[in-house]
C-alpha cells in the first residue's frame, strides 16, 4: 500500500531537474564550443571546401561524359563481335578483332565506373565537410553569449527554487512514512483479520449447504469434524450467528484505520501545501454554547503568523463588543478586516482562499457555498474549542490554552 502523496509529487520534481540539468549541460556545452571557435579558420576551411568541390564537380562530370563514349563504344564492338546465324564469322578476322575490342572496352567501362564513383564519393564528402562548415558559421552567427549566460542564470535560479522544494518535499515525506508506520501497519492487520474472517464465514455457509444436503448421520458427522477443524465449533450454524457481530466490529476497525491513515495523510498536505491562512474571526470567538472573545484567536494568531501569511475575517456584529481599532490592536501580527455583515463575510473569507496554498479556519460548512475552491478542495479546517483550549489539528496546533 503507497499511501505516501508525496511520491508523484517527488518523481515530477525530480523529473524537472534533470530537466534543467540537461539544458544546463547544453547551454554550457554551447558557450565552450562558442569560446573555442575560430571563425576565420572556419571561413578559409569553407571557402577550401568549396572550391575543392566546385573542382570535383568538374572532374565527375568529365567521367561522366567519358563513360557515355566508353558505354557507347563497348556497345558498338559488343554488336560486331556478334556471331550471329552465319557460322562462318567464328573465324572472321574481323569479328576477332571487335571481340577483342569489346573485351578492352568492358574491362575499361569498369575501370570508368569504378572512377565515377570514387570521384563522386569525393565529390560528395567536400560538399557534406562544405555544408557542415556553413553551418557552424550559421551557429556561431545566431548564437548570443549574453543571451545563453541570462539563460543559464535563470535556469540555475529555477534549479535552486526546485531543488529546495525538492528537499522540502522529501523531508515532508520522509516525516510522512514515519508517521504511517504504525497506522498502516494496524489498518494492514484489521483487514487481514477481517478477510480472514469472511472466508471463514464462506466456509461456514458451504459447509452448512451441504448439512442441508447431507443424507446419513455418517455424512453429518463429518461435517460436524470440517466444522470444528476450521471454525472452531461443531455447528456451522452457530458460527455465522456468532460472526456477525464480530465482522461487524471488524470493519469498524478497519474503517477507523483507515480513517486514521487518511487524516494523517491529509494533515501532512495541509503542513506542506499551506501558504497562508484566512481565519473566519467571528466563528473563533465562540465555543459553540457561548461567546469566549478574541481570546482563542490570540492563543493561535502568533504561532500561525510566524509560518503563515495570516489574514483574520470578521462579520459587523464583532463591532458590538470590540472597536475595530481593537482587534487589529489586540491581533497586531497580522491583517483585519471587518466585513458589514455574515452573508459579506463569508464570501469575503471565501474569496480570499481561491488560491490553491490558502486555507480556512472555520467550524462554518458554508453550505451555501459548495461552488467555491476553497470549500470544494477541502481547504476549510475545523477549529476545535474545549473549554479553555483550542485546537486546530491540521496545522499541528493542539490544546492551545487562553484565558477565558
Amino acid at each position: 500500500m503507497n499511501s505516501n502523496p508525496f511520491a508523484p509529487r517527488l518523481e515530477e520534481r525530480n523529473d524537472r531537474l534533470n530537466a534543467i540539468d540537461d539544458e544546463l549541460h547544453r547551454l554550457r556545452a554551447e558557450l565552450d564550443w562558442y569560446g573555442q571557435f575560430d571563425r576565420l579558420a572556419v571561413m578559409r576551411k569553407a571557402a577550401d571546401a568549396d572550391a575543392a568541390a566546385k573542382q570535383a564537380s568538374l572532374t565527375v562530370s568529365s567521367l561522366e561524359a567519358a563513360l557515355v563514349v566508353t558505354s557507347r563504344d563497348y556497345h558498338r564492338a559488343r554488336d560486331a563481335a556478334k556471331i550471329g546465324i552465319n557460322l562462318l564469322r567464328v573465324f572472321d578476322a574481323t569479328r576477332l578483332a571487335a571481340a577483342e575490342d569489346r573485351d578492352a572496352l568492358l574491362k575499361k567501362l569498369g575501370m570508368d565506373k569504378n572512377a565515377l564513383a570514387e570521384a563522386t564519393g569525393a565529390r560528395d564528402q567536400l560538399l557534406e565537410r562544405s555544408v557542415t562548415y556553413r553551418s557552424d558559421l550559421q551557429r556561431f552567427s545566431a548564437c548570443e553569449p549574453s543571451e545563453v549566460n541570462a539563460a543559464i542564470s535563470r535556469l540555475e535560479a529555477e534549479r535552486a527554487e526546485h531543488d529546495a522544494e525538492f528537499n522540502r518535499l522529501t523531508a515532508a515525506s520522509t516525516a510522512l512514512d514515519s508517521t504511517l508506520v504504525e497506522p498502516l501497519k494496524a489498518l494492514s492487520e484489521a483487514q487481514r483479520e477481517l478477510s480472514a474472517r469472511q472466508e471463514k464465514l464462506k466456509r461456514a455457509r458451504e459447509i452448512e449447504r451441504r448439512f442441508a444436503a447431507a443424507d446419513t448421520s455418517r455424512d453429518r458427522a463429518m461435517l460436524h469434524e470440517e466444522a470444528r477443524r476450521y471454525l472452531g465449533v461443531d455447528s456451522p450454524r452457530v458460527f455465522l450467528r456468532d460472526s456477525r457481530s464480530s465482522v461487524a466490529s471488524l470493519e469498524r476497525a478497519v474503517a477507523k484505520r483507515q480513517w486514521r491513515v487518511a487524516t494523517e495523510v491529509r494533515r501532512a498536505l495541509v503542513a506542506y501545501d499551506a501558504r497562508a491562512i484566512i481565519i473566519d474571526g467571528s466563528n473563533l470567538c465562540h465555543d459553540g454554547q457561548s461567546f469566549v472573545g478574541l481570546e482563542p484567536l490570540k492563543a493561535i494568531v502568533p504561532a500561525l503568523a510566524g509560518r503563515y501569511d495570516v489574514t483574520v475575517i470578521f462579520d459587523a456584529t464583532i463591532e458590538r463588543t470590540f472597536a475595530a481599532s481593537t482587534l487589529r490592536k489586540q491581533l497586531a501580527d497580522v491583517r483585519v478586516h471587518v466585513a458589514p455583515d455574515k452573508q459579506a463575510a463569508d464570501e469575503s473569507i471565501l474569496d480570499a482562499a481561491t488560491e490553491p496554498g490558502t486555507y480556512v479556519i472555520s467550524g462554518d460548512k458554508y453550505r451555501d457555498f459548495g461552488d467555491r475552491s476553497a470549500v470544494r478542495d477541502g481547504r476549510v479546517i475545523r477549529p476545535e474549542i474545549l473549554r479553555s483550549r483550542v485546537s486546530v489539528r491540521d496545522l499541528g496546533l493542539v490544546n492551545v490554552a487562553f484565558q477565558r
